[in-house]
């Protein structure tokens, strides 16, 4: 006669591990997928990349923004914000060569309290730091000497992006190019609106939403 196999009734520890591991793998499933959802339309940019550094501040509440790399001291000026909304924005300087973080310097107003706002691109030329202020509708100017003789930069001043009360550019991105410094703005739908004016089409009929202004 052949015996009867008699199915065991799994304790409630090895239901919950089975319940577990379900939830983990359909975690997993979902986690890739959108990994592969984002990185496939840039993965001409990832192929053609190379791993230069590890951001520094991730750790620490630090949002990275905009990047600007200074030949005169072969450094990364990394411009962001902290989601912690009491600390002061930092700016960090990370060596090209090395790759390590030279200094972290935080933001203050001109009154010398923390600067707490939005901290977007950011650009060098001279003697001078520029900070994308957002909704600010400015870029904040800095000495660039600040940035590496102490922990904190002061600003001096403001780089106006504003004429007139319904005429402005919110400064998402700054860069400077051959003397000339230029300013942009970010559009995404309904969550980052530009002005109805900024909209331009374009002869292929495609419609621009942001504009970058120049500078001398």
């Amino acid at each position: 006669m052949k015996e009867k196999k008699v199915k065991r009734k799994k304790t409630w520890w090895q239901r919950v591990l089975i319940s577990l591991a379900w939830v983990v793998g359909v975690f997993a499933f979902v986690l890739l997928c959108a990994i592969g959802y984002f990185r496939l339309p840039v993965s001409d940019y990832y192929s053609a990349s190379e791993k230069a550094f590890k951001i520094p501040g991730l750790s620490d509440d630090f949002v990275p923004q905009g990047m600007h790399y200074d030949e005169k001291t072969d450094c990364f000026f990394v411009s962001g914000y902290s989601s912690n909304d009491e600390d002061a924005s930092p700016v960090y300087l990370v060596n090209k060569t090395s790759g390590e973080t030279v200094s972290e310097v935080r933001l203050h107003n001109e009154d010398g309290t923390p600067f707490t706002g939005h901290a977007g691109g950011v650009a060098v030329f001279d003697d001078f730091v520029y900070i994308a202020g957002g909704g600010d509708n400015c870029l904040y100017v800095f000495n660039y000497a600040d940035f590496f003789s102490q922990k904190t930069a002061k600003c001096i001043g403001e780089f106006s992006l504003k004429v007139s009360t319904t005429d402005y550019l919110n400064a998402s991105f700054v860069t400077v190019e051959q003397n000339h410094l230029v300013v942009g703005e970010f559009y995404n739908g309904e969550k980052y609106k530009t002005l109805d004016s900024h909209r331009i089409e374009t002869k292929a009929g495609d419609c621009n939403h942001a504009l970058a202004l120049c500078y001398d």
